[in-house]
């Protein structure tokens, strides 16, 4: 078992090694790192494009609800002054 141990020891630096002279293994980290990104990327514009759907809804309802204000008011003017 301790000659196990010792190829492991062995393999780390080998590939290490072999990842610098061919760039795989940095190649691979950018790809990866990049993918997180665009990710995040992602989940940031999904989250900005829910805030602005809240915003427009809230302004909405807003309107809506001023709407009603000054149909209630003007029903209870029509019918004071009717």
């Amino acid at each position: 078992m301790e000659w196990l141990a010792a190829v492991g020891a062995l393999a780390n630096p080998i590939s290490n090694i072999v990842d610098a002279v061919t760039g795989t293994g940095k190649a691979k980290a950018e790809a990866a790192e990049a993918a997180a990104n665009a990710q995040t990327a992602a989940i940031q514009a999904q989250i900005e494009h829910d805030r602005l759907v809240a915003e427009q809804q809230r302004q909405t309802m807003t309107f809506a609800l001023i709407g009603v204000g000054v149909l209630v008011a003007g029903f209870v003017a029509y019918r004071a002054v009717a």
